[in-house]
């Protein structure tokens, strides 16, 4: 039996427990409401839950590029939180420009200075075929107005953050991805999960 979201129950309760699969994570999530779904992925701190998390996707189906942006908007907007000690919050805007689906990580403040917009590709993973892949070495040409101006993510402190860096996503449910992070190949066990607004 898949359990269900109730006003008593958490995804991180869930989380929490010992026998787990991830169609009970789905259930819960594609019965919240956009905001409480963002609200219950946000509080999966630290990467213990969301290392778990990553590793129950895998069984799951095909993350594809087509439920980045839900039906009737021109943006996707995805919210959550990653593993990371600093710069936790995580706010993905997405859109499709000349037959591609690129993006910028919408921080602001100091974080924005240091990190710099972030902007990114996102594109199938090469012999990975559930999967799609945010690459930060993939820049657009051009960004869609009201964005950031694209700036590099290897140089200066943007490099400490997004300098080589590749995001691989996995579908957790209907509108909940969660992504594991990887510098030159290497996998960094950091991850973030995120859910559309």
């Amino acid at each position: 039996m898949v359990a269900v979201a109730s006003a008593n129950t958490s995804l991180v309760e869930i989380m929490r427990r010992s026998e787990l699969t991830l169609a009970q994570v789905a259930a819960h999530l594609d019965a919240l409401d956009p905001e409480e779904r963002v609200r219950q992925v946000s509080d999966l701190r630290g990467a213990k839950m969301q290392r778990r998390l990553w590793a129950l996707a895998a069984d799951g189906a095909p993350m594809t590029l087509d439920q980045l942006i839900a039906p009737g908007k021109s943006e996707g907007r995805w919210v959550g939180r990653n593993s990371m000690p600093m710069f936790t919050d995580v706010d993905k805007r997405v859109v499709r420009m000349d037959g591609a689906y690129i993006g910028w990580n919408a921080i602001k403040g100091i974080n924005l200075w240091f990190a710099g917009p972030g902007y990114f590709t996102m594109l199938p993973a090469p012999g990975r075929p559930k999967e799609i892949v945010v690459d930060y070495t993939r820049l657009p040409t051009k960004a869609p107005e009201g964005w950031p101006p694209i700036v590099p993510n290897d140089k200066g402190t943007h490099t400490l953050v997004y300098g080589n860096l590749n995001d691989f996503c996995r579908r957790v449910s209907d509108g909940v991805f969660i992504g594991g992070a990887e510098r030159k190949g290497k996998f960094l066990d950091i991850y973030f999960t995120v859910a559309r607004l």
